[in-house]
């Protein structure tokens, strides 16, 4: 299976996006736009990564998922250092496509504090 390992989808909003620079990247993407593209490519589908640090992002991703068999999987957000960390996992079992959380670091004010935490 040949998987494309890092994919965004978006409704670009420049407040949401302020990250994004480039002219070709501020305009909306979703999976219809990706698909001929991993077709072409001979790829089998790809992993839908979160472009912004919020639960809803998660949802966003989980729910075009459900609708798209391209996206064979979705790299998540939850807050790793919530008192209710565990309890967010969990709920976030129920969808089957979401395989792994990850945290822009980069993004941390106070990097060094949050790798200690």
């Amino acid at each position: 299976m040949r998987i494309d390992a890092h994919q965004h989808s978006w409704n670009y909003v420049p407040t949401d996006f302020a990250w994004i620079s480039d002219d070709v990247l501020k305009n909306d993407f979703s999976p219809p736009d990706f698909e001929p593209l991993l077709r072409k490519m001979n790829m089998d589908g790809g992993i839908a990564v979160q472009a912004r640090q919020t639960e809803d992002e998660t949802r966003f991703r989980a729910e075009l998922a459900e609708g798209h068999e391209s996206i064979r999987a979705v790299a998540g957000w939850v807050d790793l250092r919530a008192a209710n960390v565990g309890e967010r996992l969990d709920y976030w079992r129920r969808f089957p496509k979401i395989t792994a959380f990850r945290h822009m670091v980069q993004d941390e004010p106070d990097v060094p504090s949050f790798l200690n935490d």
